[in-house]
């Protein structure tokens, strides 16, 4: 049993991939490894996680140009889901949706396991003329992920969620060409646009071209902070363009699309402390949303999932709308948003 937890947990450190997921990678092993675990895919579609068929081209911008892209000054986000809800609570029930979730991909034709965040900035310039910024942080290629394997096999531990890989920004043709399928299928993805000031707006295009000229766009993790230059996963990306714009209510407004974890300090390998797969496996079940009284480093980040269930759920006040097939929804702060620091040194 302790060799199982050993290769699970070992699987375990390459799910952190939001494009297509190759069965090759922990999938297999999972299969290979946990005889005694039986991983069930229904044969019908999938709610979330997306869908790999061909699209209806030019559909998803005929749509979103109805639908949003007619604001003056906006931030929309394309909140993607996970085929299944990942399962958070310890490593075994992370391992486990994620081996769920990964045999979608494999065998239903399903996208990001994990789910995915991406955004849109349209801006409009004094002069009347429109700026336009699709994009969206994901990891550099197939084989990035890899790097958290490594860095876990190398005695990080669960140093390996503060940790980072290559990565990139995708491109707006990538995403529109994506959402070409996902906006044409029922709850495979949905948007939230935030109607902003115009300084607001040019603000947050600022902050991501930035972002992306100094190079940390190259750096794809789950625990690292966009806003301090750290490098950033899909949604915390996403949101902290949000967060340049200032909504006025921005922690409010936010508080629901995070997870917080507490990681006990000896799973923190460094240097001097090696902290190998069968220690990380010895806290199989270990609940890490508990605070612990010893000493711990916090674990932040927005989960695609939390942002995606929130837009659908969002009630009173709230403006709706259609693209295509996928639900959206306009929050309008264009008199209570102004822009917030960036390349932050706090802590």
């Amino acid at each position: 049993m302790k060799k199982t937890l050993v290769v699970l947990t070992a699987a375990f450190f390459s799910i952190f991939q939001n494009n297509a997921l190759r069965a090759e990678t922990g999938l297999e092993q999972l299969e290979s490894s946990a005889q005694g675990v039986e991983i069930s895919v229904p044969k019908a579609a999938f709610a979330g996680g997306g869908s790999s068929e061909a699209g209806i081209p030019g559909s998803f911008v005929k749509a979103a140009d109805k639908a949003f892209r007619g604001n003056a000054n906006y931030i929309t986000l394309y909140a993607m889901p996970s085929p299944h809800a990942m399962d958070w609570k310890n490593l075994a029930t992370l391992v486990f949706s994620f081996a769920r979730n990964q045999a979608a991909v494999s065998l239903t034709k399903q996208t990001h396991a994990i789910g995915h965040v991406a955004f849109e900035i349209g801006c409009t310039l004094p002069d009347g003329r429109r700026t336009l910024v699709v994009s969206g942080q994901v990891p550099k290629d197939k084989d990035s992920m890899g790097g958290f394997t490594e860095q876990a096999k190398a005695g990080a531990g669960y140093s390996a969620f503060f940790g980072y890989v290559p990565g990139r920004l995708q491109t707006q043709e990538q995403l529109e060409t994506e959402l070409d399928t996902l906006s044409n299928e029922a709850n495979e993805v949905a948007f939230l646009t935030l109607k902003v000031s115009p300084q607001s707006c040019l603000e947050a295009q600022r902050y991501i071209k930035a972002y992306d000229d100094e190079g940390v766009s190259t750096r794809y993790g789950l625990g690292v902070r966009p806003l301090y230059k750290e490098g950033g996963g899909c949604a915390n990306v996403g949101v902290s363009v949000v967060e340049v714009a200032g909504p006025a209510d921005f922690e409010r407004l936010s508080s629901p699309w995070g997870r917080t974890f507490y990681v006990p300090q000896e799973l923190l390998g460094d240097a001097q402390n090696n902290v190998g797969l069968g220690d990380v496996a010895s806290y199989w079940k270990y609940d890490w949303t508990k605070k612990p009284a010893g000493e711990h480093k916090k674990l932040f980040f927005y989960d695609p999932d939390l942002i995606y269930k929130w837009i659908r759920a969002a009630g009173a006040g709230s403006e709706r709308y259609m693209v295509n097939k996928s639900a959206g929804l306009t929050l309008d702060y264009t008199s209570s948003s102004s822009p917030t620091q960036w390349w932050r040194t706090d802590n």
